[in-house]
């Protein structure tokens, strides 16, 4: 199981969760078992992402959040964001308990019922188990190399600083191409994994062969290690 820790016992998963966690433990481990990755994971994925549900309006698992506008024109494969900004029912870009994000992943929130804990469970948990995947995988046989703008940094159209470069935040002094890391094993790959749910597996990997955490490109830049703080905390209590 990737990021193997397995639960044998549902009341005292349920019980080692925090409250608002714990109303979808049983929906939690039934995705983990059906993606073969852990349930304490996902459990940690659900508090981040929307806090079981409390961060999200209306609260609960059909609730969305990210509700800030994004470039018009944007691709995320076929979908283009219109001119509002937003999806085009008015809604957050980020759907359900995991905060599936409605453009990246517009197919699949069209097609099925984003809002269902389980169902939303089950599609993080696939997601996740593929990040296992390709950071378990073998060397690429060419090199890693950095986009330009995570080096220099992203700026809006007023120059306001969206993202700071890896180049000012970690003196890191070129592109590449670095060596590609994989495979990745125990801890680094759970962590890169982890990573990859919030910022995206080709900006993860671009990090670990520069030499960055893996929480290099995600959000707040602790995204891993915040989950793993509290999946230790709440496997301890198990």
């Amino acid at each position: 199981m990737n990021g193997d820790t397995k639960v044998d016992d549902s009341g005292r998963f349920r019980a080692a969760l925090p409250t608002n966690v714990a109303v979808y433990s049983n929906e939690i481990m039934i995705a983990g078992f059906n993606a073969h990755v852990s349930p304490w994971l996902l459990a940690g994925i659900v508090q981040r992402e929307s806090n079981a549900g409390l961060a999200l309006t209306p609260v609960g698992p059909a609730g969305t959040g990210d509700v800030h506008p994004r470039p018009a024109g944007r691709r995320y494969g076929g979908y283009v964001v219109g001119p509002s900004g937003m999806p085009e029912d008015g809604q957050g870009w980020g759907r359900g308990l995991c905060q599936i994000d409605w453009g990246v992943h517009n197919d699949w929130c069209r097609e099925n019922e984003w809002s269902d804990a389980l169902v939303n469970l089950n599609y993080a948990a696939q997601l996740l188990a593929g990040f296992f995947t390709f950071f378990a995988a073998p060397a690429g046989a060419s090199g890693v190399l950095v986009d330009k703008w995570r080096l220099n940094g992203l700026k809006d159209a007023r120059g306001v600083v969206l993202v700071q470069g890896w180049a000012a935040k970690y003196g890191l002094a070129g592109l590449g191409p670095f060596v590609d890391p994989r495979p990745l094993s125990g801890e680094a790959l759970v962590s890169a994994a982890l990573a990859a749910y919030n910022a995206g597996q080709n900006g993860v990997l671009e990090a670990v062969a520069a030499g960055l955490p893996a929480d290099a490109p995600t959000a707040g830049n602790n995204y891993a290690s915040w989950i793993l703080t509290r999946v230790n905390s709440w496997e301890s209590q198990y």
